[in-house]
C-alpha cells in the first residue's frame, strides 16, 4: 500500500451511480453488468486527468478524488461524465445514464465529503437520475490530506 499526500487548496469528490444498472443486471445477468462496469470505468479513466483517483466503491457505485478542481470544476468534469455516459454507445445497444453528487473536501476530512457527495448523489437520484447534483459543504479545505490506496 502506497500513501500518497495531496497538497492543494482544491480538492472534489465525485460520487458516481449508474442509473438503472441493477434492472440491466438482472435482465442481462451478472457478466454482461461485470463487462459494462469495467466499460465504464474505462470511460471515467479517459476523462480524468493523471492526478486524479477512480475507485469502484461498491455495486455500480464510483468515487472520483480530483485534488487540483474546486467544486465548480469538479461540476464541470462531473456534467462532462454524465453527458458522455449518456451519448455514448455502449455494448449491444445500451442506453446508459448516471447521477453524480459533488463535494469539496475540507477540514472535516475526506469522509465527510464522501458522506456530502453521497447525499448529493441521493437528491440527484431522488429528482429522477441523469444529473448532476453540488453538495451544499461549507467546511473550509485542507491544505494537506492523506489517503491511502
Amino acid at each position: 500500500m502506497q500513501l500518497l499526500k495531496w497538497e492543494s487548496r482544491q480538492l472534489s469528490v465525485l460520487y458516481i451511480d449508474i442509473d438503472g444498472f441493477k434492472q440491466f443486471n438482472d435482465q442481462h445477468g451478472h457478466q454482461l453488468g461485470d463487462d459494462l462496469l469495467r466499460q465504464f470505468a474505462v470511460t471515467l479513466q479517459e476523462l480524468i486527468e493523471p492526478c486524479d483517483h477512480v475507485v469502484r466503491w461498491g455495486g455500480e457505485e464510483f468515487l472520483i478524488f480530483c485534488p487540483e478542481l474546486d467544486v465548480t470544476q469538479g461540476c464541470e468534469l462531473a456534467e462532462l461524465i454524465r453527458q458522455r455516459t449518456m451519448n455514448s454507445e455502449w455494448f449491444n445497444n445500451v442506453k446508459l445514464t448516471c447521477s453524480i453528487g459533488v463535494a469539496k473536501i475540507g477540514r472535516d476530512g475526506y469522509q465527510n465529503a464522501i458522506i456530502k457527495a453521497d447525499e448529493a448523489l441521493f437528491s440527484a437520484k431522488s429528482k429522477g437520475g441523469n444529473r448532476v447534483e453540488l453538495a451544499e459543504n461549507k467546511a473550509i479545505t485542507m491544505t494537506e490530506l492523506e489517503v491511502f490506496v
